[in-house]
């Protein structure tokens, strides 16, 4: 899985994590348990504004504004093509059967690894750094702040955070 997928598939998560608070549903958020270069781990790989907007450029003043976010509201940037992709789905009408797929994460796992593959032109932005954060490997209890350039085979399951 190249770290773009990876993020892209990590961003569904966050969606569908907003849309759970958002309708007040009765269960946990998600979080992704992946196997990487390093074994299984948990962790993030895209980095979030104080604002909670997916970061696209980090730059050295850590000051995320105009061009190094997200912009959400326009197809220009993956994370916008994934949360539209993921909202659509799963929003639609005033209670969506298709919510209870959260009920089931092994379906809703694949779900959105379907959702969050996105067609990538060349006018679409991607985020322009590999680095997982609150790296936290299942295997041998290294924790680590974050990883750089960490290899992802692909998510394998999804948690529901404590």
């Amino acid at each position: 899985m190249e770290f773009d997928e990876a993020q892209a598939f990590d961003y569904s998560v966050f969606c569908v994590n907003e849309i759970i608070e958002y309708r007040k549903l009765e269960m946990k958020p998600f979080k992704t348990v992946w196997q990487t270069s390093l074994g299984i781990a948990e962790g993030s790989t895209v980095k979030y504004s104080d604002s909670k907007y997916p970061v696209l450029v980090l730059n050295t003043d850590n000051e995320y504004y105009g061009r190094y976010i997200s912009s959400l509201q326009e197809d220009t940037d993956v994370f916008a093509l994934v949360r539209h992709a993921v909202y659509d789905y799963f929003s639609k009408g005033i209670f969506s059967e298709r919510l209870k797929v959260v009920e089931q994460p092994n379906l809703l796992l694949d779900k959105l690894l379907e959702l969050s593959r996105v067609e990538i032109t060349e006018n679409i932005r991607v985020p322009e750094y590999s680095t997982m954060w609150n790296f936290k490997s299942l295997q041998n209890q290294l924790e680590l702040d974050f990883i750089d350039k960490i290899e992802i085979m692909n998510p394998i399951s999804l948690v529901s955070q404590n």
